[in-house]
């Protein structure tokens, strides 16, 4: 079974203080609260690779979510929380099978 992965990619704001980016995942889209960091992002770093940058058992199958990402300053500020949601599908279909070769005339 191959794994599927995507990497979730932001531009990171302009402040020089800006020292990491906080990334919330949230299942349920019409209940968003954005209180568990499951991901701290040091810069100069804009991305994160799921599902490998993330606790196991953070997604669930053929699921969708919101991923927030924000700003951290070198005091702690935290910038608003940009968002982006996307159906969640970490494994491959089946290979086919019975390959054959057939000679023409």
């Amino acid at each position: 079974m191959r794994v599927i992965k995507k990497k979730i990619r932001w531009d990171a704001g302009t402040a020089p203080d800006i020292t990491a980016h906080r990334v919330y995942v949230e299942k349920d889209p019409t209940i968003p609260t954005y209180t568990s960091v499951f991901a701290e992002i040091l810069v100069p770093q804009t991305y994160v690779v799921v599902p490998d940058d993330f606790p196991v058992g953070t997604f669930d199958e053929d699921t969708t979510y919101i991923m927030g990402v924000s700003s951290v300053d070198d005091v702690g500020n935290e910038s608003d929380i940009i968002t982006v949601s996307s159906p969640f599908d970490f494994v491959a279909p089946d290979a086919p099978t019975n390959i054959t070769i057939e000679d023409l005339i």
